[in-house]
């Protein structure tokens, strides 16, 4: 999946070291009392979400789609 982003040099090769990175971000938020909404980037649909919107595939659209998708998540509460 790293492949398809225009930033992939800014994400780390190693999954294992991406997850150890997401996870302690997750904790730093909810420590700081923030609600933390796991967002999962599907490598089929997210290029045509970005190219609906005119967004590059990088850091920001990945942070877009996160946000999106947690919007989502709460309508459907």
């Amino acid at each position: 999946m790293r492949s398809m982003f225009e930033d992939s040099q800014a994400i780390s090769p190693r999954y294992e070291a991406w997850l150890s990175k997401a996870e302690a971000a997750k904790r730093q938020f909810e420590m700081r009392g923030i609600r933390v909404v796991l967002a999962y980037l599907d490598p089929n649909d997210f290029p045509e979400w970005c190219a609906a919107r005119g967004l590059k595939l990088d850091a920001r659209a990945r942070t877009n789609y996160a946000n999106w998708s947690a919007r989502q998540a709460g309508k459907s509460r």
